[in-house]
């Protein structure tokens, strides 16, 4: 398996005013940021596509190992001419790449390793991560789409070929959500700055890991920044509720539910559940689930997490019922489902997979597990044999286990229920 990372560094920062990437944060610009956690990854090559401050970015870049510079002469006609630089410059031996980009501080070597395991674990055609339920960058790339990416005109760096392959799209959830954050104005700047300054900042990001945020309070604090023009939120009244407020722009953010879908599975004789290797529930039981993705279909997300984190495809045989929690901002559907076929393959957020009896369940991770086997129970569904054409899991088996170290720090809620 060889990924090579390619990193955007082309780009006349036109919002900002001023050179973005030779911006400091932390003590470093933040190119050198963005290339230090390439380099420090699992990729096997990292290239830094430069453009209109071509002689200071490769200044700021010198004495960095395994480093090639790629230069984009076109970089003033968008970021699909850097994109064909960068693949253009990976070896011939490449599989996948890694797109970057340069003004995202918060991505770093976990983040791209755990795109990079999810690929080698997947071969998925594209793996892209979710930011506390958010899509963002950057996003790895099978080699049988590098002639679609190198096809690419204007000013894109795949989105078109996102909207073309969603569904070969795999996911990896991760709980922070300043890993989608970039630094494209001054506004913007001046938020992470005065970020870097705080308590929080520096308490949630030590030594290159990501931490995980407990959901509730993720839920209570909300975002930092206005996705408008970027400055710090604050606290303000609107019709009586509390909520948080941008003074530059005078918006008021709402905070949306998010949808998650569960599914309880029959399986030879029992109830298939996943020992949780992230929190919340770390180490603990609980159905086949995770969030719906923005316009996707409930169903076809309960199949898709199924299949993701058992390696099954399965059908759905009715709702088992709709679950919420006072505080909480998840709403999780859950539905009744039975295994067609497939082999069962622990995902990278399970560490093993086991059948229970639903009348002696261990110990579930959240508090409406154990209302749910009830609720399903009411619906007039039970355990079955499995389908003929799936691999038995047997009672007497070894549990099926990840095939991988799963990276707890790094993946995100990947609920039922939180």
């Amino acid at each position: 398996m060889n990924v090579a990372a390619i990193v955007l560094a082309a780009g006349t920062s036109s919002r900002m005013g001023r050179p973005k990437l030779l911006l400091p944060y932390e003590g470093k610009t933040l190119v050198r940021r963005a290339v230090e956690g390439a380099v420090a990854s699992r990729a096997k090559q990292v290239i830094v596509v430069t453009g209109a401050y071509r002689d200071e970015v490769e200044r700021e870049l010198r004495g960095l190992p395994s480093v090639k510079l790629a230069h984009n002469a076109e970089f003033a006609e968008g970021m699909s001419g850097s994109v064909r630089a960068g693949v253009r410059a990976v070896r011939p031996e490449t599989d996948a790449v890694l797109i970057m980009l340069a003004d995202q501080p918060f991505v770093d070597a976990a983040i791209l390793d755990a795109l990079i395991e999810l690929y080698d674990r997947t071969r998925a055609p594209i793996v892209r991560p979710r930011y506390a339920g958010v899509p963002g960058n950057p996003v790895l790339w099978d080699r049988a789409l590098f002639g679609e990416l190198m096809d690419q005109t204007g000013d894109q760096g795949g989105r078109a070929l996102l909207r073309a392959h969603a569904e070969r799209i795999v996911w990896r959830e991760l709980p922070d959500a300043r890993g989608q954050q970039d630094v494209d104005t001054p506004e913007a700047y001046a938020a992470l700055v005065g970020r870097a300054d705080s308590e929080s900042a520096a308490e949630q990001h030590v030594h290159g890991h990501v931490h995980e945020t407990p959901v509730a309070d993720r839920a209570a604090s909300g975002p930092d920044f206005c996705a408008r023009c970027g400055h710090s939120l604050e606290r303000g009244t609107f019709e009586g509720k509390s909520l948080l407020r941008c003074p530059s722009c005078d918006t008021f953010v709402w905070s949306d539910p998010k949808v998650a879908v569960a599914v309880v599975l029959p399986w030879e004789g029992g109830i298939l559940l996943g020992r949780r290797t992230i929190d919340p529930g770390l180490g603990k039981w609980s159905f086949p689930s995770g969030y719906v993705d923005r316009g996707e279909v409930l169903e076809e997300a309960a199949r898709r997490e199924v299949f993701e984190e058992t390696g099954l495809r399965v059908r759905l045989d009715g709702l088992v019922g709709a679950y919420s929690t006072a505080g909480d901002p998840v709403v999780l559907i859950v539905y009744a489902g039975a295994v067609e076929f497939g082999t069962p393959s622990a995902g990278p957020e399970v560490g093993e997979l086991r059948a229970f009896d639903p009348d002696a369940l261990p110990a579930m991770a959240f508090d409406h597990d154990d209302r749910i086997i009830r609720d399903w129970r009411a619906g007039g569904w039970s355990v079955a044999p499995s389908s003929p054409d799936a691999t038995p899991l047997a009672a007497s088996a070894a549990p099926i286990t990840s095939p991988v170290p799963s990276m707890s720090v790094l993946a995100g809620p990947e609920t039922g229920s939180q």
